[in-house]
């Protein structure tokens, strides 16, 4: 497999003409990029390639937070990405949604312990996280930021559950480069697995 970078700002939509297969690995994390031999008679500007856009299907669609809608995805929607028996089979809407995370935050005894459900949920579906956090707002800012966070921060040893970011730090700033290149260079399931592109 050929990879390639995208020229675009990483936006929806991704057209032919916005990969160059002159350049390295820099995919959206919620499609898989690769390259096949255009077609002689396509218009390619003369790269010789033309790029593919797979939709993540699966368990893949779902580990996905940006695309990841939970029980929201339609029966349509489970059909084209592959994902009946991987859900309940309950479709709700996101205010049924919002409605279920509010009951389960609301059994969380501390700040702390509203501040890593919610961090767990974000890393789960980023849409209902933050259509909970803006219908909340007010209440939701001392858990998600100040003084909450501070906390967190202090206890991050003992939350930790899940990467999150970029992690950087001092005796290993040799490496920030090595680092950067591991953070840009996708985080797809051969990735996880160990697995070279």
């Amino acid at each position: 497999m050929t990879t390639l970078r995208l020229r675009s700002d990483h936006s929806v939509g991704v057209r032919p003409a916005d990969l160059d297969p002159n350049l390295a690995l820099l995919p959206l994390p919620s499609m898989a990029v690769t390259a096949v031999p255009a077609d002689p008679m396509a218009s390619d500007g003369g790269s010789g390639y033309r790029g593919r856009v797979h939709e993540l299907t699966g368990w893949n669609r779902l580990r996905d937070r940006y695309r990841n809608k939970g029980t929201a995805f339609t029966a349509a929607e489970r059909d084209r990405f592959r994902l009946h028996g991987l859900l309940p089979p309950v479709v709700e809407t996101l205010e049924q949604q919002l409605d279920r995370v509010r009951i389960e935050f609301d059994t969380k005894g501390t700040d702390l312990g509203r501040h890593i459900f919610l961090r767990l949920l974000q890393e789960r579906n980023s849409v209902l996280y933050y259509s909970f956090i803006t219908r909340y707002l007010e209440e939701m800012l001392p858990i998600v930021y100040t003084p909450t966070v501070g906390l967190a921060c202090q206890e991050w040893s003992r939350i930790y559950r899940q990467e999150h970011g970029l992690y950087l730090s001092w005796p290993e700033r040799h490496r920030v480069g090595e680092m950067l290149a591991n953070a840009l260079g996708g985080r797809d399931d051969r990735h996880h697995r160990g697995q070279r592109r």
